[in-house]
């Protein structure tokens, strides 16, 4: 079964911040032709387009990072684990 979509930033195939990008991704729509749509709303309205634009900014969450899993170097535990996450390595 497959899970439901998600209304997410993309993290590539962005111009700005990624929101048309997003509700391309969303709808299945070309993301040009959102933006396209997105600019002619916001020159027709007054620009209110650039407020909507932030608002959406703030309330689209940015797809999730994933988390490369490279062999023999698992984080370990206490504070030797740690140190690994640092260039200087333990100090």
């Amino acid at each position: 079964m497959d899970e439901p979509k998600k209304l997410r930033r993309p993290r590539t195939g962005r111009m700005l911040s990624g929101v048309c990008a997003g509700i391309a991704d969303f709808f299945g729509l070309d993301p040009t032709l959102v933006r396209v749509i997105y600019v002619l709303a916001t020159v027709f309205t007054v620009f209110s387009g650039v407020i909507i634009y932030f608002i959406l900014l703030l309330v689209i969450p940015e797809e999730e990072k994933p988390v490369p899993q490279v062999k023999g170097q698992e984080m370990g535990r206490g504070l030797r684990g740690w140190t690994r996450m640092f260039p200087w390595g333990s100090l």
